[in-house]
C-alpha cells in the first residue's frame, strides 16, 4: 500500500508539472488559487511543486479571508500539494472558513507536530498527511464526513486519534504504518473498513469495532502485532484475507452471529491464538489457510449449543480439535469479551 501513495504522488504530479509555480495571488506569505470570482472563493495553494523550493515557515496560519486588488475572498480550501513537504513547518492552524484539505496537502512535513484543524473541516484528501512523522495526537472535528486513503498513513509517531462520529468509512491504508497508534476510536457510523486500514499498527492492543460495520478489508489489521483480542459485532459479514495476519500476540477471538465469510489466510501466522468463539449457528465460510499456523488441537472453539456437529463437518473448522457448545451465558464463557 506504500505504493499506493507513490503512485497517485506521481500521477497527480505529472498531471499538474505544467502549473509548478502557477498560482493567482500571494498574500502574507501564503500562494492562492481562486477556485470561483464570483463568489470569491480561493484555496491556499504550494509556492513550488518541489518541496525544496516551497514554504520555509515554522508555523503556519491560514486566515479566513484575504484581501487582494481591493476584492476580499474567503478562504475554503487547502488545495492539494500546497505544503507538501516542508520540512520547517512546526504547526498549522486553518482559518473556519477551510472546508476542505486536498490532496498530499501536508504530506512528508516530517516536523509537523500540531494541526489546528477548521470547525467547518468537510473533507481531508487522500496521503493529505502521509509520512508527518512527528504528529502524535489529532482530533477530527465532528463537521468530517470523508477522509481519503491512506490520510495518515506512515505517521510513525501518531499514538492517538480521535475520529468524529460523522466518518461513514475507514479508508484503504488510512493508518497503515502508524507502528506508535494505541488508541483510535471508530465512529458509530462506520460501514466498513477497509484494505490495509491499521496495517502495520503494532502498538494496537485491540479495536473496538461498532455495530454496523459489515466488513474488514484485505490486510486490515495485518502485523498488527500487540493486538491480543478481537470482539467483531453481529454486523460483520465478511472477513478478508489476511485481515489478522501476523498478529503473534493474538490470543482470542469473538465472531457474532452475522458472520458467513473469513477469507484465506485471515489468522495466518496467529501462533498464540487459544480460543474462538463464533455464535453463528451455521459454519463460517473458510478457506485452505484460514488457520494456517492456528495450533487446532490446543485452540478451543466455541459454538452455539446444537451447533457442534455442523462445525466439526464444516472445511476447516472440521481441522480442530476441541469443538465445545455453549450457551454463551456462562460466566466462564464470556469472562474474555
Amino acid at each position: 500500500m506504500k505504493e499506493l501513495c507513490k503512485t497517485l504522488f506521481c500521477m497527480l504530479f505529472v498531471s499538474s508539472s505544467m502549473a509548478a509555480y502557477a498560482y493567482d495571488f500571494e498574500v502574507g506569505g501564503l500562494c492562492y488559487n481562486i477556485t470561483s470570482e464570483k463568489k470569491k472563493l480561493v484555496e491556499v495553494t504550494y509556492q513550488s511543486k518541489f518541496s525544496e523550493e516551497n514554504y520555509q515557515s515554522e508555523i503556519i496560519s491560514v486566515p479566513k479571508r484575504v484581501t487582494y486588488n481591493d476584492s476580499t475572498y474567503h478562504v475554503i480550501g487547502v488545495g492539494e500539494f500546497a505544503f507538501v513537504g516542508c520540512a520547517k513547518l512546526d504547526s498549522v492552524a486553518l482559518g473556519d472558513s477551510v472546508f476542505s484539505i486536498g490532496d498530499y496537502a501536508f504530506a512528508n512535513c516530517s516536523r509537523l507536530r500540531a494541526v489546528k484543524f477548521s470547525s467547518s473541516l468537510r473533507s481531508i484528501g487522500t496521503c493529505a498527511f502521509t509520512g508527518c512523522t512527528s504528529l502524535q495526537t489529532l482530533k477530527v472535528p465532528t463537521s468530517v464526513i470523508k477522509i481519503g486513503n491512506a490520510a495518515f498513513s506512515e505517521c510513525s509517531h501518531l499514538a492517538e486519534i480521535s475520529l468524529s462520529g460523522s466518518v461513514n468509512y475507514i479508508g484503504d491504508y488510512l493508518f497503515g504504518g502508524c507502528g506508535r497508534l494505541h488508541t483510535v476510536n471508530i465512529p458509530e457510523d462506520v460501514s466498513y473498513i477497509g484494505m490495509e486500514a491499521f496495517s502495520g499498527c503494532k502498538s494496537l492492543r485491540s479495536v473496538k469495532i461498532p455495530e454496523g460495520v459489515t466488513s474488514i478489508g484485505d490486510y486490515a489489521f495485518s502485523s498488527c502485532a500487540g493486538m491480543k483480542r478481537v470482539e467483531l459485532p453481529s454486523t460483520i459479514k465478511y472477513i478478508g484475507n489476511y485481515a489478522y495476519n501476523a498478529c503473534s500476540k493474538l490470543d482470542s477471538i469473538a465472531i457474532d452471529e452475522g458472520v458467513t465469510h473469513i477469507g484465506d489466510y485471515a489468522f495466518h501466522g496467529c501462533h498464540k491464538l487459544k480460543k474462538i468463539v463464533s455464535k453463528n449457528l451455521e459454519a463460517p465460510v473458510c478457506y485452505g489457510n484460514t488457520f494456517i499456523d492456528v495450533d487446532q488441537d490446543e485452540c478451543l472453539v466455541s459454538v452455539p449449543e446444537g451447533a457442534g456437529q455442523a462445525y466439526k463437518s464444516a472445511a476447516q473448522w472440521g481441522n480442530f480439535s476441541n469443538i465445545k457448545e455453549s450457551s454463551f451465558d456462562d460466566e466462564d464463557d464470556e469472562e474474555d469479551y
